[in-house]
């Protein structure tokens, strides 16, 4: 029979195989029936795991994970035991995280819990700050995604970057545009930097296509252009 992440043989994919547990809990979260990705939710899985996004901010570097518990109880599931990050680098630890709520954000109820839990949208945000270009990729396609559903709402995540000291003491603070514009400009020294323009591209154009009504579009294409987005999009 097809296990369940609160079934005991499943709680492995949850809480505790050391340094591989978020892949597996992506891959399960990608790969398992909807009645899985379910369970997970209705255990509080996806609220772990945004807290565990959330905590990135804090630690962005951190090797270790803090959402362990010693319980095999599905309403104390974790998403990793005290040693499932221990062999993972910071930041591989923080791409695995994203790609976890990459995966979630896949079916529908998933999406939904991001998309309407504005504290990890601006977390998503803030990110852009503290993680590295491969993981930075990972969170500008969230967010193009997130545009689709609600271009306001990331919009406003980028106004909450805008105004945050790190935006500001980098000058990166002159509009919610700076930041993804500037990224887009910067010498392809990788691969990951290519991607991250194509994504980047990708993402302002969700955000002035999937805008509410034909005027604030016009008016966000005009914000663009302002910025000198038609120099850097040439």
């Amino acid at each position: 029979p097809r296990a369940s992440p609160s079934s005991s043989s499943t709680n492995v994919h949850i809480q505790g195989i050391p340094s591989h547990v978020l892949t597996d809990l992506r891959i399960c979260l990608a790969d398992r029936p909807v009645s899985w990705v379910e369970e997970f939710i209705s255990i509080n899985g996806a609220d772990l795991l945004l807290t565990h996004l959330s905590n990135l901010l804090l630690h962005p570097h951190s090797s270790t994970s803090s959402m362990s518990s010693t319980s095999s109880s599905p309403s104390s599931s974790s998403l990793s035991s005290p040693h499932s990050a221990a062999l993972l680098s910071g930041q591989s630890y923080a791409l695995q995280v994203l790609l976890c709520v990459k995966a979630l954000m896949n079916s529908d109820h998933g999406f939904s819990i991001v998309v309407s839990n504005r504290k990890t949208v601006e977390d998503l945000a803030m990110l852009l700050d503290v993680v590295e270009t491969d993981a930075k990729v990972v969170v500008v396609q969230l967010l193009a995604g997130i545009s689709i559903e609600s271009s306001e709402l990331v919009l406003e995540a980028l106004e909450v970057y805008r105004t945050s000291p790190s935006a500001r003491k980098e000058g990166k603070g002159i509009s919610r545009w700076t930041y993804i514009l500037e990224i887009m400009v910067e010498p392809w020294l990788d691969s990951h930097q290519e991607e991250l323009t194509i994504s980047c591209c990708t993402l302002i154009n969700a955000l002035v296509s999937y805008a509410p009504d034909i005027e604030t579009r016009l008016a966000r294409r005009q914000e663009l252009m302002f910025q000198g987005a038609k120099e850097v999009m040439m």
